[in-house]
């Protein structure tokens, strides 16, 4: 995100409210105003209604000695840090009192009071240590005081000045209840004179926020509200802001608001604020400017100085390597607002290829591999800091894959989308394989099969390329559910009794596939394998076999194989037969021949030794009714 930073003040909550912990008007009541729930109790008859320091008549309440108000618990832990503000005005013939009280100062309580007898001072005390003023502010006028504990130190202030400081001795006491008018357990301390506007607050109030506090709740009207800034909405016509009505007029300003409008599409566009009794009434445009496609957002300046906040926060970077990277950021708050970037939680300095490390925008010149990381901004004025969320950069150089492909399982028939993420200098290119072989036209991030057969599952990758190397995605395997389908069919067979043979079926589906042969449509019991073996064929085993594949999403049936079992195999041949006349007991040699052109090219069949005077020799070796011829003759053997 490229942007312009600006310091212009948002309008949320001010540090005027922030941190508060309870706060007691005393109008009539002891009641807590923050909204904690620290709601105090009265005790005694002595409180009765005052006007308090701006003539609100009822807007303060009178203490006549012997009356307090107590809250239990203390609404803050005293050993840290705090600030206490109240309104005070002490009766002309009263001695003082104490205002504020967490126990007996003699025991290291928290106390804040005005002794007449004791040189006139305005006391603060805690931990057993304490300091003394003798302002020549008049108690008997209303004076706004301050105290505040900021780690080992305390400090007082009477209205907008500081009066006196120290260190404090040890832990504070807390009695458990804290108390307005009287120091617990105590006689003669008694407060004689009016309180208001009580605040406490769980964090320390700066010396420009005590001053802006006694400017505010010394107005001449009564605070209506707390401070807090104006908002409004901007009205778009044709592209031209033609208005801003208010929302919430704010309150507590005390000068004209800066008016700004941000974003929308367009630019130009000015407005003044008018600002009567401490409230924005009116927004003014001075100019409609141009451009405008949506409704920007109008901020308004609050009444009081606020802390940054972020309005658009650093947003995640992926540049080529070589290339510039620019963060930016646009915040709100009181001005000046000072800017420090850091990378992996260290500061920044310009430098090198490094610049605006100490402005709104950060731009790094040609990065490089070492430049990725996490990057944030501390953004700071004198209300306070505000660190922005991570925005991490990414150096863009080879092919890095970000988003793995995921398995998947679907029916047959279904799409089916594998998609992957990745990184580098474009252009990327991609290849998506299936167990390791190309696809054809497979080469963009996401790789759709529609209508996915069962054929189709398997191993699916891809190989992420540019022109600095190339990545292989893990594998990914899709799995197609599909019912049975059969590729090979059992075949018929012709065997002989008591031979063996074999039926076979192929099939592809979804494991498992369990089988069942049948024998002229009957089940066969231990038919339940692939292949159907018969080890000792039997007349009875002829006969017609088909097979049934099966699995979890469907079944398919084979055609019939017809099995012919025959109880021998039958030839009919023409042989040749040799009438041998001779002595009974002589052995003769029978010898062939193909052809009559040579004298060398007999070969012996065999020898025979006449049992009788007339033997016939039949050649079993040849079937001359398939043809070709042979000459024989008998020679004798000695």
């Amino acid at each position: 995100m490229v942007g312009v930073g600006f310091a212009i003040p948002g309008y949320s909550q001010s540090w005027f409210d922030n941190g508060l912990a309870a706060y007691y008007p005393l109008n009539g009541n002891a009641n807590d105003a923050s909204g904690n729930g620290h709601n105090g109790v009265i005790h005694g008859s002595a409180l009765s209604p005052a006007t308090n320091q701006v003539g609100v008549a009822n807007g303060a309440e009178h203490f006549g000695g012997g009356s307090y108000i107590s809250v239990t618990p203390t609404p803050f832990n005293v050993n840290s840090n705090w600030t206490i503000s109240f309104w005070c005005m002490l009766d002309a013939n009263g001695g003082g009192g104490n205002f504020v009280s967490t126990g007996q100062d003699t025991l290291g309580g928290l106390n804040i009071r005005f002794i007449r007898f004791q040189g006139s001072t305005w006391q603060f005390g805690a931990s057993g240590s304490g300091l003394a003023s003798a302002a020549t502010n008049n108690p008997n006028n209303w004076n706004m005081v301050t105290c505040l504990k900021n780690g080992s130190s305390y400090e007082m202030f009477l209205n907008d000045t500081l009066i006196g400081s120290n260190t404090l001795a040890g832990v504070t006491l807390d009695a458990g209840s804290l108390w307005f008018g009287m120091q617990p357990a105590s006689i003669g301390w008694d407060l004689w004179g009016s309180l208001s506007d009580l605040r406490i607050y769980n964090v320390v109030l700066s010396t420009d926020e005590i001053q802006q506090l006694y400017q505010y709740e010394s107005q001449s009207s009564s605070p209506a509200c707390s401070p807090h800034g104006a908002s409004a909405t901007a009205m778009v016509v044709n592209g031209f802001v033609v208005g801003a009505p208010l929302s919430d007029g704010g309150c507590g300003y005390t000068n004209t608001p800066a008016v700004s409008f941000i974003g929308g599409g367009g630019n130009g566009a000015t407005a003044t604020a008018v600002v009567s009794n401490g409230v924005v009434v009116n927004i003014a445009i001075t100019s409609v400017g141009t451009g405008y496609t949506s409704v920007p957002t109008v901020y308004i300046a609050p009444s009081f100085g606020w802390a940054p906040q972020l309005m658009e926060p650093p947003q995640a970077l992926a540049v080529d390597l070589g290339s510039p990277a620019v963060f930016s950021v646009m915040a709100s708050g009181a001005s000046p607002l000072s800017y420090q970037w850091r990378k992996g939680g260290v500061n920044l300095t310009d430098g090198g290829r490094v610049s605006g490390s100490l402005s709104s925008t950060l731009i790094l010149g040609a990065t490089t591999a070492g430049d990725a990381g996490d990057y944030t901004i501390v953004i700071t004025n004198a209300y306070g800091s505000v660190t922005s969320g991570v925005a991490a950069l990414t150096v863009l150089g080879a092919p890095v894959i970000t988003t793995q492909p995921l398995p998947q399982t679907v029916s047959a028939g279904s799409r089916v989308v594998l998609s992957v993420t990745a990184i580098g200098i474009a252009p990327l290119t991609f290849q998506w394989t299936l167990q390791g072989t190309n696809l054809p036209g497979a080469t963009e991030a996401s790789l759709a099969l529609t209508n996915v057969q069962f054929e189709q599952g398997g191993a699916y990758a891809v190989t992420v390329s540019n022109t600095l190397g190339e990545v292989l995605s893990a594998p990914v395997a899709l799995a197609v559910l599909s019912g049975p389908r059969i590729l090979s069919e059992p075949a018929n067979q012709v065997g002989f009794w008591g031979e063996a043979a074999t039926l076979q079926v192929a099939a592809e589906g979804t494991a498992p596939l369990t089988y069942q042969w049948f024998f002229d449509r009957a089940p066969i019991a231990w038919g339940t394998n692939a292949s159907l073996s018969f080890s000792n064929l039997q007349l009875t085993n002829a006969g017609a076999y088909s097979v049934e594949v099966t699995n979890l999403y469907g079944s398919d049936l084979s055609d019939a194989a017809t099995l012919i079992v025959n109880p021998a195999g039958v030839t009919l041949g023409l042989y040749a037969g040799l009438t041998l006349s001779g002595s009974v007991g002589k052995t003769f040699g029978i010898q062939y021949a193909a052809t009559l052109n040579s004298t060398t090219n007999w070969t012996t069949l065999t020898n025979v030794t006449l049992t009788q005077p007339v033997e016939l020799w039949l050649d079993t070796s040849v079937d001359v009714s398939h043809g070709g011829k042979r000459f024989y003759r008998v020679v004798a053997v000695p």
